[in-house]
């Protein structure tokens, strides 16, 4: 998973902002935030994700760096795949979870995939 200053900087190219300021504007938080979260490393997952379907942008794209930014995105989704995306979303908007899905969601980032070979 790339680091919030990798997306913020693909970000800034893909959109052609002329600084951080617009792209704190195209995710939707203040430059404060963006500058606060960039120290932390804290990715505003649920302002990303929104992004993305917005620009029909791909997530693959934003949050890994794979793939090209115009790939199908959450248009393409499954049924099944989007109900998933509104779960996790309804968990990540409740705050009691929303430090809880973050941390596992970024633990899980850096577990390396199962090797197809092997299952």
């Amino acid at each position: 998973m790339m680091t919030l200053i990798e997306i913020a900087k693909a970000l800034k190219k893909e959109f052609k902002c002329k600084n951080f300021i617009g792209v704190a504007n195209l995710i939707g938080i203040t430059p404060e935030s963006l500058r606060s979260a960039k120290t932390r490393n804290l990715i505003p997952f649920e302002k990303l994700l929104k992004l993305c379907e917005k620009e029909n942008k791909s997530a693959d794209w934003v949050f890994f760096g794979r793939g090209e930014p115009d790939e199908p995105g959450f248009g393409s989704a499954t049924p099944e795949e989007k109900e998933l995306l509104n779960k996790i979303l309804k968990i990540h908007r409740n705050p009691a979870t929303k430090a809880a899905i973050e941390t596992t969601a970024n633990a899980m980032v850096k577990v390396p995939a199962p090797d197809a070979e092997t299952e």
